[in-house]
């Protein structure tokens, strides 16, 4: 029972970090080398249950915060204001989800999810 706790916590861990990555590549031609790409939580939320279902419509805003909360002491994101548990909340992608998520792997995830490999 435990491991089952344990790989489906993974699993969200790893789809916000694939959404987090697609908010990236979507605003990286925008951004400049040096700077960071900001969302919400809601907008991340919003990849990982709309766009990407791996999430359900209403997610348990517990596990998300410790997703986040990972993902912030492995230096892929900064909380800028708010509470990771909180829709509002404002996170920077730093760049080093570049280094995390390679663009190979990402497109491969994408089109498996887009095939409904995700269930």
């Amino acid at each position: 029972m435990k491991l089952t706790v344990v790989t489906s916590i993974k699993k969200k861990e790893t789809a916000i970090l694939l959404a987090l990555r697609l908010i990236y590549e979507e605003n990286m031609e925008r951004l400049g080398l040096e700077q960071d790409a900001v969302c919400t939580v809601r907008d991340v939320l919003e990849k990982v249950v709309t766009d990407y279902p791996v999430f359900p419509a209403k997610p348990n805003m517990e596990e998300v915060k410790r997703a986040f909360t990972v993902l912030e002491n492995h230096s892929v994101i900064q909380r800028l204001e708010g509470k990771f548990n909180q829709g509002s909340c404002r996170i920077a992608i730093l760049p080093t989800i570049l280094s995390a998520v390679s663009s190979e792997k990402l497109n491969l995830v994408v089109s498996v999810l887009k095939k409904g490999g995700n269930r």
